[in-house]
């Protein structure tokens, strides 16, 4: 997790002076739908953790700043929803290879029906990573969790949060489907569910199914190698995105920094399209990422820490936080436009710079 951010340092920017940069240009095309910023929101579950409005405030934020959505299979509000929340947005649905395929496919006819604008299925997550000790020491394992004298203190000095949590409507993975088929498993289920529905013996097989069933923009999330991203080409993907899932599921793993530029490599020579999630905390950053190949960047955790301070304005704050920093580095870069960036506009550094928190 700590090497995701720190990866970025090892990268630094190479301006061209005196070009005329009074007029530019930071949007993206995506699949055939226009950006307006190269951010989109990653899929993560359950934002109504932090926020009664959860998933609906951070998609009207993103269609508000001109970013994309990916709503997570484990959200708490339906995909429905958060289709009527922001219907002019550019929203993905994301999925899992679980171990029925039947489930599966409800969800993506039901996507499609939402007007989904792609499909993004997360591959590597065949078992519960390394995340599962944090969850232990704070009591997040057992049936109902076991809340101890920190957690409930900590619950009691933010007042607002415990208020909000107090009265909303119960928290449930809205798309999570019960052993009897019940639909929308409580928040203290649905990681036992989701941890046996994951599918160990998926195969490429799998991708090949999903891109049978759903007609649009099909694209694998957790790629982090030029073989799984030819695997995921042959099988009919559109797109990739470099991301090792936070650090939260293979301890040890390569920075997705590190593994975005032979996998761009790819894309590029195949004519497919490259995304790049892990890390990202600046605007430099996102200037660096796409500079090694990728399209656009996901974040996940700078706008769960927007939405939990003020939900859609929280959010909305966190993106033009990251538009200012990004539009400020491209002027000093002296690059116009988001396709202006390439490999010239980075290098790689001989004695990397220390991170602040060393």
């Amino acid at each position: 997790m700590r090497a995701n951010e720190e990866a970025f340092l090892h990268y630094s920017l190479r301006p061209r002076l005196l070009v005329d940069v009074s007029e530019r240009d930071l949007g993206v095309s995506v699949f055939g739908q226009r950006l307006r910023t190269p951010i989109l929101l990653g899929p993560s579950g359950m934002q109504r953790l932090v926020h009664p409005e959860g998933e609906l405030a951070a998609s009207r934020a993103a269609a508000a700043c001109g970013a994309g959505y990916v709503l997570s299979v484990g959200a708490s509000h339906t995909l429905e929803q958060v289709a009527a929340a922001a219907p002019d947005s550019v929203r993905w649905f994301q999925v899992y290879l679980w171990d029925t395929r039947r489930w599966t496919e409800d969800l993506v006819r039901r996507a499609r029906g939402a007007g989904y604008g792609a499909l993004c299925v997360t591959v590597d997550s065949k078992a519960p990573g390394p995340r599962k000790y944090r969850d232990m020491r704070n009591g997040l394992t057992t049936i109902p969790p076991k809340v101890d004298a920190r957690s409930a203190l900590d619950a009691l000095r933010r007042p607002r949060w415990l208020l909000g949590y107090l009265l909303s409507p119960p928290i449930r993975a809205a798309h999570l489907v019960e052993d009897d088929g019940k639909v929308g498993i409580s928040l203290f289920k649905s990681p036992a569910v989701i941890q046996r529905r994951m599918g160990p013996a998926a195969t490429w097989d799998e991708v090949s199914w999903l891109r049978g069933i759903w007609d649009g923009p099909l694209v694998v999330k957790g790629v982090m190698s030029s073989e799984d991203a030819n695997n995921a080409f042959d099988r009919g993907a559109d797109g990739v995105i470099c991301s090792n899932h936070g650090g939260r599921i293979l301890d040890s793993v390569a920075p997705s920094l590190s593994a975005l530029p032979p996998i761009a490599e790819v894309a590029a020579k195949r004519g497919k399209e490259v995304f790049f999630d892990g890390g990202v905390r600046t605007g430099a950053d996102i200037v660096k990422a796409l500079a090694l190949g990728a399209r656009a960047v996901l974040i996940a955790r700078p706008f769960w820490w927007g939405l939990a301070v003020g939900g859609q304005a929280g959010v909305s704050e966190v993106l033009d936080i990251l538009g200012k920093e990004l539009d400020s580095t491209m002027t000093m870069l002296g690059r116009r436009c988001i396709g202006d960036l390439d490999r010239a506009s980075v290098e790689v550094m001989a004695h990397p710079f220390s991170h602040p928190k060393s």
